[in-house]
C-alpha cells in the first residue's frame, strides 16, 4: 500500500509537470504574438514596458539584419546571457552537425523587397 501511495503521487507530480509545462508554452506564445501585434490590448502594452512579457522594442532587434540575436520569446530577460556565453552559436553549430542547415544562409528571401535587387 505504501508502494502505491508513494507511485500515485509521483505520477500526480508528473501529469502536474505536464499541465504547468503546456499552460507556459501557450503563454509563450501568445507573448510573443503580443510582441508582433502593432496595438496590443492596453493592459498587455503595461506588462511589455514593465519588461514582464516580450516587448515590440526588443523583440525587433531580433528581426533585423544579420537576425542572430535575441532569440527569447517569453520575456527576453534571459537574451544577454545566453548571448554573452555564446549559447546560440552553439546550439547552431549543433545543429548544422546533425543536419546539414546552416541558420540564416536563406535571409535574403526574407528581407527582399521586390524591385530593390536585380535578378537575371
Amino acid at each position: 500500500p505504501r508502494s502505491t501511495l508513494s507511485s500515485s503521487s509521483a505520477a500526480s507530480d508528473v501529469y502536474k509537470r505536464q499541465v504547468f509545462t503546456c499552460v507556459f508554452v501557450s503563454f509563450t506564445n501568445q507573448f510573443h504574438k503580443w510582441s508582433h501585434t502593432y496595438k496590443p490590448p492596453f493592459w498587455v502594452q503595461c506588462l511589455q514596458d514593465w519588461g514582464i512579457i516580450l516587448s515590440r522594442k526588443h523583440h525587433s532587434i531580433h528581426h533585423l539584419n544579420p537576425f542572430d540575436c535575441n532569440y527569447c520569446i517569453t520575456n527576453g530577460w534571459m537574451n544577454f546571457p545566453l548571448q554573452k556565453i555564446g549559447f546560440w552559436r552553439k546550439i547552431e553549430s549543433v545543429i548544422t552537425l546533425t543536419t546539414g542547415y546552416i541558420p540564416r544562409e536563406n535571409d535574403i528571401q526574407w528581407t527582399y523587397t521586390p524591385g530593390t535587387i536585380k535578378t537575371k
